[in-house]
């Protein structure tokens, strides 16, 4: 899940997939057989799915969901300024080189383009 995840969404895998699926229904982009998928799975889908789980996976399984969560942005953010980064160091004095977003964040992380231009 994008964005902060609240603590009453930590108590169990079920509630976790559940308010992910939740966000993924009303996400802004055109991909509206996604959308209907996700509208297709039901409360006794995921318990039959989830359900399974013992206790001790379960938790194991929302500890890693949720670290995922919280330093996806940073794990991308970092990946971005590594390669900015590299371009710069190969680059002349009189090359340009450019982060910018290409779409809403809210689609993905992955938002940020980096351009070059080479300078005569």
């Amino acid at each position: 899940i994008k964005g902060g995840i609240s603590r009453g969404y930590c108590d169990s895998l079920m509630s976790y997939v559940r308010r992910a699926i939740s966000r993924l229904r009303h996400r802004d982009d055109d991909n509206a057989e996604a959308k209907r998928s996700f509208r297709c799975i039901s409360d006794d889908e995921l318990r039959a799915t989830f359900g399974a789980l013992d206790p001790q996976s379960e938790q194991k399984l929302v500890c890693f969901l949720l670290l995922r969560a919280l330093i996806a942005q940073v794990l991308e953010s970092y990946i971005v300024i590594d390669r900015y980064l590299y371009i710069r160091e190969q680059a002349q004095p009189s090359d340009q080189i450019q982060v910018r977003p290409i779409f809403a964040e809210s689609v993905s992380p992955r938002n940020l383009c980096i351009i070059a231009t080479k300078g005569c």
